[in-house]
């Protein structure tokens, strides 16, 4: 097998894995969550429990997607929306996951630009299976990383789980409409 074939192979797999690690907890893993703990992991340190997105990026060493900009009539739309509904945004991510470091940015970004009040966002940090100390994720069965679950006067109007299907802002309106 030539060098290329084999750097080639050996990246499909190294993505593949990184793919399936955020959706599955290890056999026999103990949750950090339970221990009281935090550890490390090759994206920064692991973010367990309710936290803040400040925090996060202190913990993680993760930077904000400042790049990533709405549309002045979508952030107006999910600012009217999210205040006529109250709506909650919960907000479930693993630090030591590829495609919350992809995602969580962008989705704290958009609740900002919507002007959406740091009382009503919620962020969780779940070990790899997807618990942390509250109970709150395994109470919304989460099961894959990041996922935004949105609430409305204590009653799930829906969720987004790891990708939106058009854009997260998209997706979100289109969440917050149907109240």
């Amino acid at each position: 097998m030539n060098l290329g074939r084999t750097i080639g192979v050996g990246l499909t797999l190294w993505i593949l894995w990184g793919m399936v690690a955020c959706q599955t907890a290890t056999v026999g893993e103990t949750p950090s969550a339970a221990k009281g703990t935090s550890e490390s992991s090759p994206l920064g340190s692991m973010v367990i429990g309710e936290t803040t997105w400040p925090r996060w990026q202190r913990e993680t060493g993760w930077e904000a997607a400042d790049w990533y900009r709405i549309p002045p009539e979508k952030a107006e739309a999910l600012r009217t929306l999210q205040q006529k509904s109250q709506a909650v945004f919960m907000v479930f991510g693993g630090s030591w996951c590829g495609d919350t470091h992809q995602q969580l940015g962008m989705i704290m970004a958009i609740l900002e630009q919507a002007g959406v009040p740091a009382e009503r966002v919620k962020l969780y940090g779940v070990d790899r299976a997807k618990m942390e100390p509250s109970g709150t994720a395994a109470g919304y069965a989460i099961q894959r990383v990041p996922t935004l679950v949105i609430l409305s006067r204590g009653a799930e109007l829906g969720r987004i789980v790891e990708f939106p299907k058009a854009a997260w802002e998209e997706d979100m309106i289109q969440i917050l409409s149907r109240r």
